[in-house]
């Protein structure tokens, strides 16, 4: 009887964890790394800086702005390079169009999952199509 209960306990445990997983994994839209959720916005500003944040992320810092912007995964899977994009982009006035979207590791929205990246008249990312409209 006591095996049961703890049995009983564990699958009741495992489900809500799943579930919570999956409400997760619905409520910030994130599918094989990519937004699929969210309303699509855009800006426009001066390039003061771009970094590389987490997992290869090129992180773009406008002038303007306090949140950051960034291409996912931009220096492993797009062959961007930090140096090739600060000159291409430092000083420069870009758009950038972002996925604004209500994420559990970024309540204030300090950061933006780039999808689209405009220097002057030149698409230099749109990821959309999949792959970056500028290589190096």
């Amino acid at each position: 009887m006591a095996i049961r209960k703890v049995l009983s306990g564990t699958f009741v445990g495992i489900g809500i964890c799943g579930t919570l997983l999956i409400l997760w994994t619905a409520l910030t839209g994130i599918y094989k790394g990519k937004s699929v959720l969210g309303s699509t916005k855009t800006i426009t500003g001066k390039v003061a800086e771009v970094s590389e944040g987490g997992a290869y992320d090129a992180v773009f810092h406008l002038e303007q702005y306090k949140s950051t912007f960034y291409i996912n995964r931009g220096l492993q899977y797009y062959d961007f390079t930090l140096e090739g994009l600060m000159q291409l982009s430092k000083g420069k006035e870009v758009t950038i169009s972002y996925v604004s979207q209500l994420s559990p590791f970024d309540m204030e929205g300090r950061s933006g999952h780039m999808n689209r990246l405009v220097i002057g008249d030149s698409v230099v990312f749109d990821e959309m199509k999949g792959i970056p409209a500028y290589k190096e």
